[in-house]
């Protein structure tokens, strides 16, 4: 899980030298270890949503759910791994959601 803040309540936007550098919050999900290469989960959909907000939450556990395509093996099953994607995936919202506030 990759989170960025929001800049622009802090810059001059009249600044041409520095505020081109600094963009609104972004963010990214990446999964490995479930499956053979990590994904980037395609997140664009929620730009704008908020995170304090359950059903978004369990929106984007969903998008990294079907994002990932993990291979049964001694660790586990297909559908165990891609149910701890989502699981996992809440957690770190979770705590991003906690830290932010």
């Amino acid at each position: 899980m990759i989170g960025v803040e929001k800049l622009s309540l802090f810059l001059d936007p009249t600044d041409r030298s520095t505020a081109f550098i600094f963009a609104d919050g972004a963010g990214a999900v990446v999964v490995g270890a479930a499956d053979e290469v990590p994904r980037v989960v395609p997140t664009a959909q929620f730009a704008g949503a908020d995170a304090h907000d359950a059903p978004t939450r369990e929106a984007i556990a969903e998008a990294a759910r079907r994002a990932v395509e993990p291979l049964a093996d001694l660790a586990g099953g297909v559908e165990y791994k891609r149910h701890l994607v989502g699981v996992f995936t809440q957690r770190a919202i979770d705590a991003l959601v906690t830290q932010a506030t």
